[in-house]
């Protein structure tokens, strides 16, 4: 603990060493870089790449090709149910039982890939609608991804910000005297 008061001769103990301000200078350097490249890589690969305008595309034909299945899905039932009901009236007039219960078997099968074929429509649809949910909460401004796409100022305030930082560090390299007032006594 140190003392309240020193007596002539007394030795006053060591403090923490200094910072090093040109570790801290890297640092912000580094940070501001990071920044400034994050910043121009968002820029380019989402609003100058048009990826917005991709992903309204994928979206239409996703709900195109969901609704195209559905149709493919709808005939087919149709078809392998007047199908099965042939097969299975040609099944009871023949009178080898090995033979029926080959056709039933198979006509189960057809009937069990129809309903998959209509539940992975069904999955199509259930997707679309939710990529087509983000899409409009991003050009709502919703969440991080909406406010970055929307905020028209959000650059031009990171790249001021940027260009303001570069400036108060050329003036700490310059002038570190001026940010750092070290006394010890």
């Amino acid at each position: 603990m140190p003392a309240a008061s020193y007596a002539p001769d007394d030795t006053i103990p060591p403090g923490p060493p200094s910072t090093d301000v040109n570790q801290i200078m890297d640092r912000v350097d580094s940070i501001g870089r990071s920044v400034s490249v994050l910043t121009k890589a968002l820029e380019v690969e989402v609003v100058q790449a048009g990826t917005f305008k991709d992903i309204n595309k994928i979206m239409a034909s996703t709900a195109k090709l969901s609704a195209q299945m559905q149709t493919i899905a709808a005939e087919q039932n149709r078809n392998l149910t007047a199908t099965l009901q042939s097969f299975r009236d040609a099944a009871g007039r023949i009178s080898n039982m090995a033979d029926s219960a080959q056709i039933a078997a198979t006509l189960d099968n057809t009937r069990r890939i129809t309903e998959n074929t209509a539940r992975l429509a069904a999955n199509i649809d259930s997707t679309n609608a939710q990529l087509q949910g983000l899409l409009n909460q991003a050009r709502r401004g919703n969440g991080t991804v909406g406010k970055l796409l929307s905020d028209t100022l959000l650059y031009s305030d990171v790249h001021r910000t940027l260009a303001q930082m570069d400036s108060l560090l050329a003036d700490i390299r310059k002038n570190p005297k001026k940010y750092i007032n070290l006394r010890i006594f």
